[in-house]
């Protein structure tokens, strides 16, 4: 017999009650849940299990392979660490490439938070150029990101391109480096309107030319035969970001004009 009560679709049977949330109409009608309510609180709270499930999983990911290295590390030892099942495994992973990627995105996506966090603090454009630098460097070389675990650029680079087989999750991949683009943008936009950066480019265009140098900056001491770990200590981020203000010193002005439309 069925009871329905507070919203709550109670089951009373000789057992006892047991409550269930009352169904989607489109799911009696043989529609799947997700297609029917994605908001529903179960399955919100069902993806956010998920979501903890699959970060306990990287967590381990990342202690493996820096203990045994990339090409040793084996799905099974992974979810071992991660107190998983082998099987249970690739409910959320399909394979090792699949889980290489999501940590990459979830990288990009802490490093995309971390900016936002900076934006929202209000700081002058140099300032906050500075803070997107050290934070760039200390998500690369610090650790507990995804490069940390990795041994040299070698690693990571023959790891990578093994993942290739992954479109679609590469073109999530992608689409979470355009937003933290996106943002940069914003910042470029606002400097130039208000005077405290008059490049005579587009805001595109210099936000390109800041990522390439930085980029390149990442390469230049990614392509060492040394441990990472060792690089990571040598590296002066305020040097870097020295160097990234001689090249736009001609446009940068310290007080920013408030005349310009």
């Amino acid at each position: 017999m069925k009871a329905f009560v507070d919203g709550v679709t109670k089951n009373v049977s000789a057992d006892g009650i047991s409550e269930h949330p009352p169904p989607c109409p489109g799911v009696a009608n043989g529609a799947g849940a997700e297609d029917v309510c994605p908001t529903c609180p179960v399955l919100m709270r069902k993806e956010a299990v998920n979501d903890t499930k699959r970060g306990f999983i990287m967590d381990a990911a990342l202690r493996v392979i820096a203990r045994d290295g990339y090409a040793n590390a084996r799905l099974e030892d992974i979810a071992k660490e991660a107190g998983f099942s082998k099987a249970s495994i690739y409910h959320y992973f399909s394979d090792k490439e699949a889980l290489l990627i999501y940590m990459t995105i979830r990288e990009q996506q802490l490093i995309h938070e971390k900016y936002m966090e900076i934006v929202d603090r209000d700081l002058s454009f140099l300032e906050t150029i500075k803070e997107f630098v050290h934070v760039f460097y200390d998500r690369t070389f610090g650790g507990g990101s995804i490069y940390s675990a990795f041994t040299s650029s070698l690693s990571i680079m023959g790891a990578m391109s093994a993942a290739t087989k992954h479109e679609e999750l590469l073109k999530m991949s992608i689409a979470r480096k355009k937003e933290t683009f996106d943002l940069m943008v914003q910042v470029i936009a606002k400097a130039q309107k208000d005077g405290t950066l008059t490049v005579p480019l587009d805001d595109e265009t210099i936000c390109i030319m800041i990522a390439t140098f930085l980029q390149m900056s990442v390469y230049k001491n990614m392509l060492v035969e040394e441990p990472w770990d060792g690089v990571a200590e040598k590296i002066d981020t305020n040097k870097v970001v020295e160097s990234l203000f001689i090249f736009f010193k001609p446009w940068i002005n310290e007080k920013p004009s408030h005349n310009r439309e």
